[in-house]
C-alpha cells in the first residue's frame, strides 16, 4: 500500500485541491485512491499534523491503522499544516515509522512550491485570518534574518520555510519516502492537483478521473486572498484582541487611521526590501 502525503505548501492551491478530492471522493475510490474523512464536513486532513505537532502518537497510530485495510492501493492525505515537517524533519520520520508499522509499504511526500516573494505576501494575508498579531515589516525582517517564519495561534504553531533548497535537502536526507516537488503554476494547470491525481490513477480509471476533472466540482471556490484593507484591519483587531467580524463597519471606521498607517509602512517595507528578498530566495519556485 502506498501513502501519498500532499504537504502544501500553504497558499499553493491546497484548499482547491482538497475541495476537489472531497467532492469526488467516490471517483477517486474507483481509481484505487482513498481520500479519507478525518473530520466530518472538512475536506482537509489538518487533524493529522495537529496530532503530530502535539505528540499525540497513539491517536495518530489509530488513524493510520483504521485506513490501512488494503481495500485501496493508495491513500492520499492532504494538509498544508504538514509543512511543519519541512522545518522539523524528525516529525516526518516519526510519521513514516508509524505508517510503515501500520502496513504501508511506500511513502511519497509532495510539496507545491511558489515563487518565494509571492508566497510570502500570500502567507502574510492568510495569517491575518488566524489570529496572528504581527506587521508586514516585522514578518519580512524575520524571514530575511532566519530564512523562515514561525508564528502561533491557539494551540497551533506554524513554521514556514523560504530557503527551499536547504530545507528540502535536509528533509530528503532524513526521511525514507520519495520527495516529489511541484511548481505552483504547473500544479494548478487543468485544475488544482489534476496532474498529481492523474499520475496516481490506475490506467483503466483515467477516463473516470478526467470526467471528474471536467465537472463543475473541479472548480469549487478556493481560499481567496482578502483585499489589503481587510488584511490590515484584521491584524489591528488581532493586536487589540477584538473580534473583527462583529460590528465590523463601526470598528473599521474607528480603526481606519491605524489601518492606513500600516498600509503606508507596508508599502515602504516592500519598496526597501523586495529586491534583497528576491536576490536571496530567488524569483521563482526553482522547479523547471
Amino acid at each position: 500500500m502506498k501513502l501519498i502525503i500532499h504537504a502544501g505548501l500553504h497558499k499553493a492551491a491546497s484548499t482547491s485541491f482538497q475541495n476537489f478530492c472531497a467532492f469526488h471522493r467516490d471517483a477517486l475510490a474507483q481509481c484505487g485512491i482513498l481520500y479519507p474523512i478525518l473530520n466530518e464536513g472538512q475536506s482537509h486532513h489538518n487533524l493529522l499534523p495537529k496530532l503530530i505537532n502535539a505528540g499525540e502518537w497513539d491517536k495518530t497510530n489509530a488513524i493510520l491503522s483504521s485506513i490501512s485495510d488494503g481495500a485501496h492501493s493508495i491513500t492520499l492525505f492532504s494538509a498544508e499544516d504538514f509543512e511543519n515537517c519541512l522545518g522539523d524533519p524528525a516529525l516526518a520520520v516519526r510519521l513514516e515509522e508509524a505508517a510503515l508499522a501500520c502496513g504501508f509499504t511506500q511513502i511519497e511526500w509532495h510539496f507545491v512550491l511558489r515563487a518565494p516573494w509571492t508566497y510570502f505576501n500570500s502567507l502574510y494575508a492568510e495569517m491575518s485570518k488566524q489570529g496572528v498579531a504581527t506587521s508586514y515589516q516585522s514578518m519580512l525582517h524575520e524571514v530575511m534574518k532566519n530564512g523562515s517564519y514561525s508564528c502561533a495561534s491557539g494551540d497551533m504553531r506554524w513554521y514556514f520555510e523560504f530557503e527551499y533548497n536547504a530545507s528540502l535537502r535536509a528533509f530528503e536526507a532524513e526521511t525514507r519516502g520519495a520527495l516529489v516537488l511541484h511548481d505552483f503554476h504547473a500544479f494548478c494547470r487543468g485544475g488544482a492537483g489534476s496532474s498529481l491525481l492523474l499520475s496516481l490513477a490506475k490506467e483503466h480509471c483515467i477516463d473516470v478521473l478526467n470526467a471528474a476533472l471536467a465537472g463543475a466540482g473541479s472548480r469549487i471556490a478556493n481560499n481567496a486572498r482578502a483585499d489589503r484593507y481587510a488584511v490590515e484591519f484584521r491584524y489591528v483587531c488581532n493586536q487589540l484582541a477584538l473580534n473583527h467580524n462583529s460590528m465590523r463597519a463601526m470598528k473599521f471606521t474607528l480603526l481606519l487611521p491605524i489601518v492606513s498607517w500600516r498600509l503606508w509602512a507596508k508599502a515602504r517595507a516592500e519598496k526597501q526590501l523586495k529586491e534583497a528578498f528576491v536576490k536571496r530566495f530567488g524569483a521563482n519556485s526553482g522547479i523547471a
